[in-house]
């Protein structure tokens, strides 16, 4: 049964994108994999959503990656237009894929098969009600780590600092994606923020930012903490 299945979903890989795998793509296929796509060759057949998963989780179980299955509907469902695999209409999880989408699929997962985070693959990820672009060296926020509960903390800290002559002067240092700062703005509007990084995260914060419309944090290099820096007003 494994073997009908993996032969039927490895037809759809029978056009270039998928039969003309890269040498350090195929690497990571073991060799059965690899026998079932090159017996499929030049064969074509069309295939869901649900057998594409099924295929690159096991494809990532037999390469030990971790989280296979998640990985997988995170991408096929990325692909797709959906946050998650759950939230996929039925149309769209038994429709055949185009060409273009199973391509997609397949260049996500070659990068998924050489470790990459799947938030790095997707190049967005979730962070209380925002989407934050995320590229290596970014921190990536996950919501049972720290990030998360230090903003349900400020928010209540902050809520004790409120003054009506004016708002909150929060200070950043090392606020990677700026997915705490942006959060905080986002919550609490009167709030004033200003964030502190390196260069390799300056791209990704002001990204961020600009999902953000009306309440963009200042941003400073640390390389230019001492003379950028504003002393004023101090910071709550």
């Amino acid at each position: 049964d494994y073997l009908v299945f993996y032969r039927k979903v490895l037809r759809l890989f029978s056009y270039h994108g998928y039969s003309r795998m890269n040498r350090i793509e195929d690497t990571l296929l073991n060799p059965w994999h690899r026998l079932l796509r090159n017996s499929s060759y030049n064969k074509a057949n069309l295939v869901s959503a649900v057998d594409v998963v099924k295929y690159w989780q096991g494809v990532f179980e037999a390469n030990n990656i971790p989280e296979a299955q998640t990985s997988s509907e995170y991408i096929v469902s990325h692909v797709l237009g959906s946050k998650t695999f759950q939230n996929l209409n039925a149309s769209s999880i038994s429709a055949p894929l185009s060409a273009k989408q199973q391509k997609e699929i397949q260049q996500l997962c070659a990068k998924r098969l050489q470790r990459m985070p799947v938030q790095y693959v997707l190049g967005e990820w979730d962070f209380q009600d925002l989407t934050l672009k995320m590229k290596p060296p970014v921190f990536i926020p996950r919501p049972e780590t720290e990030p998360h509960f230090l903003v349900h903390w400020l928010l209540r800290a902050v809520s004790y600092l409120h003054c009506k002559s004016r708002g909150p002067v929060i200070l950043e240092v090392g606020c990677g994606s700026g997915a705490i700062g942006l959060s905080l703005l986002k919550k609490l509007p009167y709030v004033s923020d200003i964030s502190l990084d390196n260069f390799f995260s300056y791209h990704s914060i002001v990204s961020n930012s600009q999902r953000l419309p009306g309440q963009v944090p200042a941003f400073f290099l640390a390389r230019f903490f001492r003379s950028s820096l504003p002393l004023s007003p101090s910071y709550s």
